[in-house]
């Protein structure tokens, strides 16, 4: 699956509203493998077979996403699954979010808007490893034509309304 990561690194981390963005990255990020059919390579990227050189260049650029992925410490991640358009961002800290999260439909309308429990500590790795991460607050889930299906209440990952 085809995806593009873009990362926007921040200066202040304090609220969705507060980013300051110092840079923002975008990648392609590819689904490649390889096998062997009659003792040959098969080079496989998306559900293709493709040339070795092909794969290489996919395999760099899916290294790359990785690599971007890995510097969102913390940032305002936007994670676009191209083929379906599907969409979802927030407040992230590599691949474990940390506030501010939201689902958007292929049309960019929005399909769920929540928020995970702010760290208590800057040490995000830590918090993240820990399994931290618990719904808070609020959560509005949206039909494709943006009218309110349902909304949650949570406390501490714990649907409480």
């Amino acid at each position: 699956m085809k995806t593009k990561i873009i990362l926007s690194m921040l200066i202040s981390f304090v609220s969705a509203e507060a980013f300051s963005q110092l840079d923002t990255v975008v990648y392609d990020a590819y689904s490649v493998g390889q096998k062997t059919v009659n003792n040959k390579p098969v080079y496989d990227v998306n559900g293709k077979t493709v040339t070795k050189a092909q794969w290489d260049q996919a395999l760099k650029h899916d290294n790359d996403a990785w690599k971007a992925l890995g510097n969102c410490k913390p940032c305002w991640l936007k994670d676009i699954d191209t083929k379906t358009l599907f969409v979802t961002e927030g407040e992230f800290y590599m691949d474990c979010c940390i506030g501010v999260y939201i689902e958007k439909y292929p049309s960019g309308k929005t399909k769920v808007s929540g928020q995970y429990k702010k760290p208590d500590t800057t040490n995000y790795k830590k918090w993240c490893k820990q399994g931290k991460r618990k719904k808070e607050g609020k959560w509005v889930y949206y039909t494709e034509t943006g009218i309110i299906e349902k909304t949650e209440q949570y406390k501490d990952d714990v649907l409480i309304k």
